[in-house]
């Protein structure tokens, strides 16, 4: 029971910790701080490469910034990996 108690608590700091550090990925893309959004969202990326919302973000920073064809493969990832693709998702992957 104890191993099952402290497997829970250290998968959600691990979540906690990869939401912080994709919110501070938002905070970066929304002040246009595109490769330093990037590096945030990377390190969560390691985290949890199978994330939807998490690629689109990496593949609008490589569009915003360089190389832009990095950015086809993490759209392509997010619209294969959301339930229901967004309509930002197909944008983006057509850029």
């Amino acid at each position: 029971m104890r191993l099952f108690i402290c497997t829970l608590f250290l998968f959600s700091q691990l979540a906690q910790a990869q939401d912080a550090l994709t919110r501070k990925g938002d905070a970066l893309m929304q002040q246009g701080l595109f490769y330093q959004a990037l590096a945030q969202y990377e390190l969560a990326y390691a985290k949890t490469p199978d994330d939807a919302y998490l690629n689109l973000q990496i593949a609008k920073c490589y569009l915003a910034s360089s190389p832009k064809n990095k950015a086809l493969e993490y759209a392509n990832k997010a619209v294969q990996l959301a339930e229901k693709p967004s309509n930002e998702m197909y944008f983006v992957l057509a850029q």
